[in-house]
């Protein structure tokens, strides 16, 4: 029997358990003549990561701190770095407990407190490796987390000074998969700022198991899609990410083939990228996605889903693959699914329950690119008549079809959150866009969305894009002006927003386009990743991507004031953005926002208290039990 292990990359902080690689075990289980092994190699890193055990051995090294633009961090004195890792080792464990506790973390005091103390951790490791390992994403030094530079990304990718996941991969994952002895591993990869931790796990892996054959699995995330590089990928061997083999797009023909045969012809795989005998990388088409069953129920079987850093179990899934709009001009996402697919609602209700039977599972983040208002209600009337109760999120765009009849079923049904491709309130960048058919109405449309959300007490999720080719700071105010009208909304649901620096991509019309755009250039380098960011120019600031990036900072400040009043909140509120916490949060706070509760005096006075004693290990060590005590009865934010 063939031995088949099937890992997640390292990535987000560990909040629910992975969907992709669940699934690929589902799929696999269904042969006979394979073994497989499902393992969370996210989970067991950052449990390793805000260990006691490895928090201690860090020390500070002031010169590795060479990339300096990170947020939530700074470059630490070797007394506050003492008296901040004093803190994290007494508070680490129960910090931890407060996000798997549900009580605990429904009280905003208490949780704020408890992220305080894992950006402390974070802060320990910044300053010990000169990586930050943040919550999101890693900041590497020189390149923060744009991983175009491939020099780079293999140059860190077994830099023991500053890539702690070196010798934290050879203490947990390593040991396991040596004695496991694997013939094939498949390990999947979420987003595309997440090269350099797999280049790391691919080296060990070859290091200690040279026989194992390597494989990128392709199931991923929209970001990750391995055929938007296809023509590099051909030249540039680093392009192959120490991977053996790499699946273009999704293909469960292909991919269940590989796994079971131990003789097949790498040759007859459609759609993998491998390497031939005389060391060539050869493609085999078709680069569009090939499933055999959309409906696969995913396995969750191997993991346990007790340790994951949260109150409650939440699983990620679908209700359908493709945007119903796809008309964006700056989106290549569905570029290469061939058709567009909604599940079967009655089939898919069968697969909640089980969810709910099996696993315990009351909590759905459904991650559709854009599920439309059709599908949603077919899906809220499926759970309502079947009295399935459960707790769910859909993403979707700005639709009129999304109208207070249909966001008054969607709570019935237990709908508690929308994320929602809103991008810009510019006419005219609407427009250039081709976000919508109606520019001059799309505001009225999204303002009538939020009033019906607050009515009905479904939390929202904006995604913006700022930075859009040919945007002046007058089609920007048009945002401000847009959020500040509709404060009275996002102060009774808790509103969360993803800041989303323009990025130019391939496969899309203002690639092919790009002088339309006002666009000077396109700096294309055969040699960079280019998965989601091809450098370019503008013409009218003659600023890059991440030059721009800079300069919208302040703007992005501005906003944030208005969806967070209360100050001592803004690192509660970064963190819980973007993450299956943000729909727990609006769960719990179905009837308010804390974010837009100012802060009281006593507050204000803890925060500044804490910074002042954050100085002295002693008189710091003294506060947190004055906390832990309930001397002071509400742990506050306390960001240093």
């Amino acid at each position: 029997m063939r031995k088949i292990a099937i890992i997640n990359n390292f990535g987000m902080f560990p909040s629910n358990p992975p969907n992709s690689t669940s699934k690929v075990c589902s799929l696999l289980k269904r042969e006979t003549n394979i073994d497989v092994k499902h393992i969370d190699l996210n989970l067991l890193i950052w449990k390793k990561i805000l260990s006691k055990d490895f928090l201690n051995k860090c020390e500070i090294h002031e010169e590795r701190l060479t990339h300096s633009n990170v947020s939530f961090c700074e470059k630490l004195t070797k007394k506050t770095f003492s008296a901040i890792k004093s803190n994290v080792l007494e508070n680490i464990e129960e910090a931890i407990n407060v996000f798997k506790d549900k009580k605990l973390f429904a009280d905003t005091n208490t949780l704020s407190w408890a992220v305080n103390i894992v950006t402390q951790a974070q802060q320990i490791i910044y300053n010990t490796y000169g990586t930050l390992i943040h919550n999101k994403m890693i900041f590497w030094p020189e390149i923060g987390s744009d991983t175009n530079d491939l020099d780079k990304v293999f140059k860190y990718s077994m830099d023991r000074e500053h890539n702690p996941l070196i010798d934290l991969m050879e203490s947990t994952i390593m040991q396991y998969l040596i004695e496991l002895n694997p013939e094939v591993v498949g390990i999947d990869i979420v987003f595309p700022w997440e090269i350099v931790q797999v280049v790391t796990l691919n080296k060990l892996i070859k290091k200690h198991l040279p026989n194992t054959h390597i494989n990128f699995l392709g199931y991923g995330f929209d970001e990750f899609c391995y055929s938007r590089v296809v023509d590099n990928l051909i030249i540039n061997e680093k392009l192959m990410l120490e991977f053996d083999s790499i699946f273009l797009v999704r293909n469960d023909n292909s991919l269940s083939e590989l796994y079971k045969n131990p003789n097949v012809d790498l040759s007859s795989l459609e759609s993998l990228a491998y390497y031939t005998e005389d060391k060539k990388i050869e493609v085999k088409g078709p680069l569009y996605e090939n499933v055999i069953d959309h409906s696969i129920i995913p396995d969750y079987s191997d993991l346990n889903l007790e340790e994951y850093f949260s109150p409650e179990i939440v699983f990620t899934d679908k209700l359908s693959n493709k945007c119903f709009w796809s008309k964006c001009t700056f989106c290549n996402i569905n570029k290469f699914k061939s058709q567009r697919y909604e599940l079967n609602i009655e089939s898919y209700l069968n697969v909640v329950k089980h969810y709910i039977e099996k696993y315990n599972c009351e909590n759905l983040f459904l991650l559709d690119e854009a599920a439309s208002p059709m599908l949603v209600e077919k899906f809220s009337k499926g759970l309502i008549k079947n009295e399935i109760r459960i707790h769910w999120s859909i993403r979707t765009r700005i639709d009129s079809g999304f109208d207070e009849r249909l966001i008054s079923l969607m709570h019935e049904a237990g709908c508690r959150e929308m994320w929602i491709g809103f991008e810009a309130a510019s006419p005219r960048i609407l427009k250039n866009m081709n976000k919508t058919n109606n520019p001059n109405e799309y505001v009225n449309i999204a303002n009538n969305e939020m009033k019906w959300c607050k009515k009905y007490g479904i939390g929202l999720h904006f995604c913006l894009i700022l930075g859009f080719p040919n945007e002046l700071e007058l089609d920007r105010e048009e945002l401000k002006k847009f959020f500040i009208s509709t404060e009275d909304h996002i102060s009774k649901v808790p509103f969360f927003v993803t800041f989303n620096c323009f990025n130019l991509n391939s496969e899309t019309y203002i690639y092919d386009h790009y002088k339309e755009f006002g666009i000077e250039r396109i700096d294309y380098n055969v040699n960079s990743f280019n998965m989601i960011n091809i450098p370019f120019i503008r013409e009218d600031t003659g600023k890059s991507q991440s030059e721009m990036e800079l300069a919208l900072e302040p703007f992005c400040d501005e906003l944030v004031d208005i969806f967070v009043k209360n100050v001592s909140n803004k690192l509660l509120w970064f963190t819980i953005a973007d993450s299956c916490w943000e729909m727990l949060f609006k769960k719990y706070n179905s009837n308010g926002n804390p974010f837009q509760e100012k802060p009281n005096v006593v507050s204000k006075v803890i925060i500044k208290l804490y910074l002042h004693l954050s100085k002295n290990s002693f008189l710091l060590k003294m506060f947190n039990k004055l906390l832990n005590n309930k001397v002071i009865n509400s742990k506050s934010t306390l960001y240093h």
